[in-house]
């Protein structure tokens, strides 16, 4: 993930940011292919408000294609509320 502060502001500080990632899960480890991973990207808003905490807004899509799924969109909508467990 990477943060541009958009406005320092105290009262609402508000980060734009464009993250990749990618991961996979496997039901044994007979089948477990590290390099077998499913990958995406996107772009975000972070806001802090000293009276609500942190909230986002992302959008990411999916480069892979998924089997189960075939007629999911590539890309969604996310909204968060509070950090993340890794930015506690």
């Amino acid at each position: 993930e990477l943060r541009y502060l958009v406005s320092p502001n105290p009262s609402a500080t508000i980060y734009g940011l464009g993250f990749l990632e990618a991961g996979n899960t496997w039901d044994n480890f007979i089948d477990y292919q590290p390099l077998a991973v499913k990958r995406s990207g996107g772009v975000g808003l972070r806001i802090f408000l000293p009276m609500f905490g942190l909230m986002g807004l992302d959008y990411g899509w999916r480069f892979d294609d998924l089997r189960n799924a075939p007629n999911m969109p590539r890309g969604q909508f996310h909204f968060t509320i509070g950090m993340n467990l890794g930015e506690l």
